[in-house]
């Protein structure tokens, strides 16, 4: 009996344990897979302004986005993904942020990121004030930090 009685309070604990971690949910979720912005292409219209890539500015295109002085242009920001090639669609929830030098040349309004099922779009209107040139940067900032930032990159207001 006295084995019994011991053995009791052992078994009846183990039973218990047994079925408070059985019942629980596998927390292991399944994550999709995530596609790091290396880069960016900036297109006037429908034509490629201004192309960065592995934080260079590719001259091949132009070293600068030039821009008309007293309009209002609309531009397209497209990411690059670290083959080159453009992303299909970026984080959900990612903040497309822009640092201007100098505010006075150049207002800059981000407009929305594209349509329902393309998250790879990002349209922005500027409108210059005064002829002149300034930097800018671009960056895509997700959950509390910085996924990607282009280097500073010239604007030319002419």
């Amino acid at each position: 009996m006295f084995k019994f009685k011991t053995l009791l309070p052992i078994l009846a604990i183990a039973l218990i344990s047994f079925s408070m971690f059985s019942c629980k949910e596998n927390s292991v979720v399944a994550q999709s897979p995530h596609q790091e912005a290396a880069g960016l292409v900036i297109y006037k219209d429908s034509t490629i302004a201004l192309r960065i890539f592995n934080t260079l500015v590719d001259s091949t295109i132009s070293t600068e986005l030039l821009l008309d002085n007293g309009k209002t242009t609309s531009l397209t920001v497209r990411f690059l993904g670290e083959d080159g090639k453009i992303l299909s669609s970026v984080e959900d929830e990612v903040n497309f942020v822009m640092s201007i030098d100098d505010s006075s040349l150049v207002d800059f309004v981000h407009l929305e990121i594209g349509g329902q099922n393309e998250k790879n779009e990002f349209f922005i209107r500027g409108t210059s004030k005064k002829t002149g040139s300034t930097g800018l940067t671009i960056r895509l900032d997700h959950e509390g930090h910085t996924d990607f930032t282009t280097p500073k990159f010239t604007i030319q207001v002419k």
